[in-house]
């Protein structure tokens, strides 16, 4: 943070102010007309308040987190939660003919970026398109008769042999 403040007051004049512009969840309210949240401008004050939380970066996810208790986070977590089983089921019949949905279904969480009723839509479009996937698996898995089953490990999936399959 200094560094970067040492390259702006060499690159402009000193006097020039520094405003942070946020929308802190426990802080913001929304705007009356359409629901989401405003962001504030806040002073140069900031950079020492980012400082204290960097060094509170330690109670980031236990009972102490006072972020932890907002909406967004008990979705992150239900989210998580969420996908390990759905993963875990899918891989329980993975086979070549269903992989490449596989696949996508796991990729899936990479589209839930953003924060607030942004990463609300993308979550929302997200799984839309994961009930659409889950279809489509159902649908690859019941007629694939004889794909052949996948060798799962810890690096990655492949075709498993007829050496593979009677063990």
């Amino acid at each position: 943070m200094e560094n970067l403040r040492a390259r702006c007051n060499a690159s402009f004049r000193e006097t020039a102010r520094s405003d942070t512009h946020l929308a802190p969840p426990l802080l913001a309210r929304p705007d009356p007309v359409t629901g989401r949240i405003r962001k504030q401008t806040y002073g140069a004050w900031m950079g020492k308040l980012f400082r204290v939380l960097a060094r509170l970066k330690r109670v980031r996810g236990t009972w102490l987190d006072p972020f932890g208790y907002t909406r967004e986070r008990a979705m992150e977590r239900r989210l998580i939660t969420d996908y390990e089983a759905t993963v875990g089921g899918l891989l329980a019949t993975l086979n070549s003919a269903n992989y490449d949905v596989t696949a996508e279904i796991a990729a899936l969480p990479a589209q839930m970026r953003g924060y607030g009723p942004v990463k609300a839509a993308n979550v929302a479009r997200a799984k839309e398109r994961e009930a659409g996937l889950l279809a489509d698996f159902q649908s690859k898995t019941a007629h694939a008769v004889r794909a052949t089953p996948l060798k799962v490990s810890d690096s990655g999936a492949t075709l498993a042999s007829s050496h593979d399959l009677s063990e």
